[in-house]
């Protein structure tokens, strides 16, 4: 039962920071005032079903995607109040970016290499600008270097590169084709499932262009 209960109020007290935090990167300045919420509810609401239920409503993909995007947030919210609103942080606060990037990038696959490709570019945003928060910049990317090493090293992944997956399904994707092939089949799929009448609209629209 503590179990449940902890649960319950993990994921309402971290889905509703998801929220806002994404709310608040939507429009940073602010330019809609509250409206900006509400456009992130209409958005998480219209998510289908199939990608609510693994990633929301199942403990582990929420663990996996939302807990560690909830990191990204913040960390993206604080690098552009740092450019845009000139605030300076203590120095002594880039250890917690380090501790971060280093927890959210052990997560998810996904998750690990985004972070090193947005660490990348804000370091190289903040240098350029002389932005005061470079030191946190530089302390997330290595964070986000030394989880993908840690995951990306460890040997399960090259036993599935060379062997395949002896337990589960999993298995690497390095064609571009079959990217987008298994983007199509899976992805696109789940949003033709939950709004099947979006693509009878779009199917009709190319119908009368046409």
């Amino acid at each position: 039962m503590n179990n449940v209960y902890f649960s319950t109020v993990f994921v309402s007290i971290s889905l509703s920071l998801f929220l806002i935090l994404l709310a608040n990167l939507f429009d940073f300045r602010n330019f809609t005032a509250y409206s900006k919420y509400s456009l992130t509810l209409i958005c998480f609401i219209m998510i289908p079903t199939s990608t609510y239920a693994e990633t929301v409503n199942w403990i582990s993909g929420y663990t996996n995607y939302v807990f560690s995007m909830l990191i990204v947030f913040v960390y993206l919210l604080f690098i552009f109040k740092c450019i845009f609103d000139g605030y300076k942080p203590h120095r002594i606060t880039a250890f917690l970016f380090l501790v971060l990037s280093f927890i959210g990038g052990l997560c998810v696959e996904h998750i690990t290499l985004y972070n090193v490709c947005i660490s990348v570019v804000m370091l190289v945003l903040t240098l350029k600008m002389n932005q005061k928060c470079c030191l946190h910049a530089a302390f997330f990317l290595l964070g986000a270097v030394a989880s993908c090493l840690l995951m990306f090293f460890n040997q399960n992944y090259s036993n599935i590169y060379n062997e395949g997956d002896q337990i589960g399904t999993r298995f690497f994707i390095l064609d571009m084709s079959d990217m987008m092939q298994n983007a199509f089949s899976n992805v696109a799929l789940h949003y033709t499932k939950s709004f099947w009448f979006i693509t009878i609209i779009v199917a009709l629209s190319f119908s009368f262009i046409y």
